[in-house]
């Protein structure tokens, strides 16, 4: 096994793990995405085998930039930890990705490493971040907030309230970025289907990380999916279920 860090100049060759098809619109738009965000201190490490089979990643940047609603200065943040394989589990290769980023981010100066977990979807869950020296400072709905410090002294992270932004949205309401390249399908569906039964839906695309802290009106971030002001999801919504959703409402 190799880590693979992702760069300007590999990118096209490597991609970014979770979608493989250059055809495929999720991954176009994940790759303009990586445009404005190498810049801003954006890593990716993708662990490959020597046959040239790729068995998951981790994305990280500085948390100044960071798509999630987060207020941690001097501090690096990952927005996702993946090995999707079910047949590679329990080979520690999140481990072998974990330690390459905490390396990293030591090697950069940084306070420490934060991160936001779940028990629900999209998220990985606390247990590889703890068993990797992180402690839970905080939680919110459905959120963890972890930090790993690498200077006792430093000033730990913290979230930036996200529920009074909900408040006077009315109808259906989707709020989304392309920090993940999974959700193309979610946003060209869901409004489609709702100009089709003349349901009234705002879709509003997040331009920058700092919206993503400091507009989005869930923990994700880039994801979240609105009635009236009420949060329905905070994760990738498929057209059959917001079919679904529509008639319950």
């Amino acid at each position: 096994m190799q880590i693979i860090d992702v760069t300007p100049d590999n990118v096209d060759e490597v991609g970014f793990y979770c979608v493989k098809s250059r055809k495929n619109k999720g991954w176009k738009a994940k790759r303009r995405w990586l445009d404005g965000e190498w810049e801003h201190g954006l890593s990716i490490k993708i662990l490959q085998d020597d046959d040239g089979k790729q068995h998951g990643f981790i994305e990280y940047t500085t948390a100044e930039h960071a798509w999630r609603p987060v207020d941690a200065p001097g501090w690096m943040f990952i927005h996702c930890l993946l090995v999707i394989d079910k047949a590679d589990t329990g080979k520690g290769y999140a481990s072998k990705l974990m330690q390459a980023c905490l390396e990293h981010a030591r090697a950069k100066g940084a306070d420490g490493m934060a991160v936001f977990t779940s028990d629900g979807a999209w998220l990985a869950g606390k247990e590889i971040f703890l068993k990797h020296g992180f402690e839970i400072v905080d939680t919110r709905e459905r959120y963890e907030l972890l930090i790993h410090r690498f200077r006792p002294d430093a000033v730990p992270p913290r979230f930036i309230p996200w529920e009074d932004r909900r408040e006077g949205r009315n109808g259906w309401d989707m709020v989304y970025a392309h920090q993940c390249p999974l959700f193309w399908k979610s946003v060209e569906d869901l409004p489609a289907f709702a100009a089709e039964q003349g349901v009234e839906m705002t879709v509003t695309e997040l331009a920058n990380d700092e919206e993503a802290r400091n507009i989005a009106p869930s923990g994700y971030g880039v994801y979240t999916l609105l009635h009236d002001g009420e949060l329905v999801s905070d994760y990738y919504v498929s057209k059959g279920r917001f079919k679904n959703l529509v008639k319950k409402k």
